[in-house]
C-alpha cells in the first residue's frame, strides 16, 4: 500500500489484494474503506465498499524492420517486402497499422518526422506477431513506417512505434528499380542483310522499361556517337510512342565505316532509383552499345539493295 496526502486529499495506491496476491488487470476488485482502529473502534469497522476495475500494463518494446531485398545502404525498391517484428517486447497481442509520408523524400527534412496518412491494405497480417509490407508503386518516393497497438483484452495498454535508435519510421524511402536500355534500328542494310547507316538513313531509338511517361526528348539530353564521339544531327520525338527517337543521317566522309550508337541522359531524379544489382543510380547516361552490338556501320555512298540500285551508279 502507498499513501500520498496533499492538503485535504489523501491518494491511496495498492498492488496486491488483502491476501498480498499481486492484482491482475482488467479484472474487478470490490475495494473497502474501513475506520483505523483506535480506543473507540475496531479496525474492522466497514464504512464503504466500492467496486473497481483495474487497467493494463504498459505496452513496452520497439521494432525491428527488415528488408527482404537487404543492401549495405538498407534501399528498397517497389515490388519487395519491408518486414518489421517486434523485440523485447512484454505482450504481443495486438494490431499492426502501416503509414506511408504526405510528402516524398525531397520534402523531408532530415531529423524531422514527415506527416503520414495510414495505409488500408497491402500488409499482413494486421494482428500478433510481425507484419511485411508489399512495396508498391504509388509508395515510390515516400517513407513508410509501422504501429503495434497492445489488444487491452490481454492485460496491456500502449502503442510501439520506434525502432531501437529511436526513429519513428523506417530510415529509406521506398526506390524504384532502374532497367532502362536502348536499342538502336537502322531503317537501311547492307548487302548481306546487316543494319548499316547511309545518307538519308533513319536511326530510331527505344528506350526500353522507359522510366516516365512524358516524351523522351522533352525530358532527357538524346545524342548520337560515331565511335564514341558525340556528332550533330537533328533529333525528333517519335510521334506514336514516348520512349522513341530518331534521327536522319546525312553524309558525312568522316563518319565511314565508324560505328553509330545512341545514348540518353538518365531522369534528373535519379537519386529515387536503384540498379538491379543493389547499387544506387550514378551512371550519368544510358547508351545503346552493348557487348554484342557496338553499334551501326555508317557507309560513305548509298545502300545497294535492288537491281535497280546498281543501275544507278
Amino acid at each position: 500500500m502507498k499513501k500520498a496526502e496533499s492538503g485535504l486529499i489523501t491518494i491511496r495506491t495498492c498492488h496486491t489484494s488483502s491476501g498480498e496476491a499481486p492484482l491482475q488487470p482488467n479484472t474487478k476488485y470490490t475495494v473497502y474503506t474501513v475506520l483505523p482502529g483506535s480506543n473507540l473502534n475496531q479496525p474492522s469497522s466497514v464504512v464503504t465498499g466500492n467496486t473497481l476495475e483495474s487497467g493494463q500494463y504498459k505496452q513496452t518494446g520497439n521494432l525491428v524492420y527488415q528488408s527482404s531485398w537487404d543492401t549495405a545502404e538498407g534501399m528498397i525498391p517497389v515490388g519487395e517486402t519491408l518486414k518489421v517484428n517486434l523485440e523485447h517486447a512484454n505482450a504481443g497481442t495486438g494490431t499492426w497499422t502501416w503509414f506511408v509520408s504526405v510528402q516524398d523524400y525531397l520534402g523531408v527534412t532530415e531529423g524531422t518526422d514527415p506527416d503520414w496518412t495510414q495505409l488500408v491494405s497491402g500488409y499482413v497480417p494486421t494482428s500478433d506477431g510481425g507484419s511485411s509490407l508489399t512495396l508498391t508503386e504509388e509508395l515510390a518516393g515516400h517513407y513508410v513506417r509501422a504501429e503495434f497497438t497492445a489488444d487491452p483484452k490481454g492485460g496491456y495498454a500502449g502503442t510501439i512505434d520506434q525502432d531501437g535508435a529511436g526513429n519513428h519510421y523506417y530510415d529509406k524511402y521506398v526506390r524504384k528499380i532502374y532497367k532502362e536500355t536502348i536499342t538502336l534500328e537502322s531503317s537501311t542494310s547492307d548487302g548481306y542483310g546487316a543494319p548499316a547507316a547511309y545518307q538519308n538513313t533513319v536511326l530510331t531509338g527505344t528506350v526500353n522499361d522507359f522510366a516516365e511517361k512524358t516524351a523522351v526528348t522533352g525530358t532527357r539530353t538524346v545524342t548520337f556517337q560515331a565511335n564514341g564521339t558525340d556528332i550533330t544531327v537533328t533529333v525528333n520525338q517519335d510521334p506514336g510512342a514516348v520512349n522513341k527517337f530518331t534521327c536522319t543521317l546525312p553524309l558525312m566522309k568522316e563518319w565511314d565505316e565508324k560505328l553509330i550508337s545512341a545514348s540518353v541522359t538518365v531522369p534528373f531524379n535519379k537519386e529515387l532509383y536503384v540498379t538491379e544489382d543493389k547499387k544506387p543510380l550514378t551512371a550519368a547516361k544510358i547508351t545503346s552499345v552493348t557487348d554484342s552490338n557496338a553499334g551501326v556501320p555508317y557507309r560513305y555512298g548509298i545502300p545497294i539493295s535492288t537491281g535497280r540500285n546498281w543501275l544507278h551508279l
